[in-house]
């Protein structure tokens, strides 16, 4: 077991997805700080908690699929080795509900409003839009 940080980029990517609430991201970055505290009790480190995330303009995209790895990821990251954790419970049950919901959204076979297939996206694209 170890613990790994997850990059800031991917949060924001993960926090821009359509259909995560205010809630929800709260959630997000509670779990991000867990993971940076946890790294730094597990390794003895002093990774800095990055309080200015540029929420507006990510530079990454993330889909429900990617979005879905990656929060598991971040799920099992907030944890020391020996099983302390920075998060309290109704923060990782609303990660969890974040989890859960994409799990169960159809998104490999998502339609546009003219009814044709829309292609699936599996990696992380550039944001274009910045």
């Amino acid at each position: 077991m170890s613990v790994n940080l997850t990059m800031k980029e991917t949060i924001n990517a993960i926090l821009e997805i359509e259909g995560v609430n205010e809630m929800e991201q709260r959630a997000i970055w509670y779990a991000y700080v867990g993971n940076v505290t946890a790294f730094n009790l597990q390794y003895e480190e002093k990774e800095e908690i990055d309080f200015d995330f540029d929420k507006k303009c990510p530079t990454i995209m993330a889909n429900k699929n990617i979005a879905k790895t990656e929060l598991k990821s971040l799920m099992y990251n907030i944890y020391t080795n020996d099983g302390n954790c920075f998060v309290q419970q109704k923060w990782i049950d609303l990660m969890q509900g974040v989890i859960d919901r994409f799990e169960d959204d159809d998104v490999m076979g998502s339609f546009d409003e003219n009814g044709d297939a829309n292609e699936p996206k599996d990696e992380w694209q550039l944001h274009a839009e910045c």
